[in-house]
């Protein structure tokens, strides 16, 4: 599964429209490190060290953040003005869902493609990701971004063929669980395989049921 770096913003904001905009961003966790950071990540590398190519934009000077307690409170303050934008990411993400579905409607942004260049120099543990068309409403073309990916972690002492069993269910039901959860098309064995950092990091039962239907040789 996938989470794409974008953010929705309702229709009548003119995006980069200068300082001050506010921008929602939800809490992941207790800590609300992973929406925080993927902001982070975005804005320090297209711009916000000195000297930095890219959109030069910084996250105190550039925005009013508002951290969300609860990330469902965002679409609402975004809706009744006292947001303009939302950020967020990847496929079925419930508040840009409520957003694109609003009277107002949603734009969605992501990095240029020259921005992507520049943040995949910095961190390269994100990767290439592209949103389909028609995943929001009003969504009409693919958006192309970034991000990273979740993973399955197993205790070192899994069996192989637990492993192996585990990934094969997977990939044989893959059409079934995206028939019923729009995030799980991005939970491919394909995807699996480009998203590791490291092929030796995927479990050995794993790579053995890769090998065996033909994805690795």
């Amino acid at each position: 599964m996938s989470e794409d770096s974008h953010e929705a913003l309702w229709r009548e904001v003119p995006w980069r429209e200068g300082p001050g905009m506010m921008s929602a961003i939800g809490r992941a966790g207790p800590d609300g490190a992973s929406e925080i950071d993927y902001f982070d990540y975005v804005l320090a590398a297209t711009g916000r060290a000195p000297n930095v190519d890219g959109i030069g934009l910084d996250q105190d000077r550039d925005f009013k953040a508002i951290y969300l307690n609860a990330a469902g409170d965002g679409p609402a303050m975004v809706n009744d003005g006292r947001a303009a934008a939302l950020w967020g990411g990847g496929l079925g993400w419930p508040g840009f869902e409520t957003v694109a579905k609003s009277p107002i409607g949603a734009r969605f942004i992501a990095p240029t493609a020259d921005e992507i260049e520049t943040i995949l120099v910095k961190y390269s543990f994100l990767r290439r990701l592209t949103v389909p068309a028609n995943s929001y409403p009003g969504q009409n073309s693919a958006i192309s971004s970034l991000g990273s990916w979740s993973f399955v972690l197993a205790r070192s002492t899994l069996s192989d063929d637990v492993a192996y069993r585990l990934a094969r269910s997977l990939h044989r039901g893959e059409s079934a669980l995206q028939a019923r959860q729009i995030q799980a098309r991005e939970t491919t064995a394909v995807n699996t395989i480009a998203a590791a950092p490291n092929i030796d990091l995927i479990h050995p039962g794993v790579l053995r049921y890769f090998h065996e239907i033909g994805l690795i040789r």
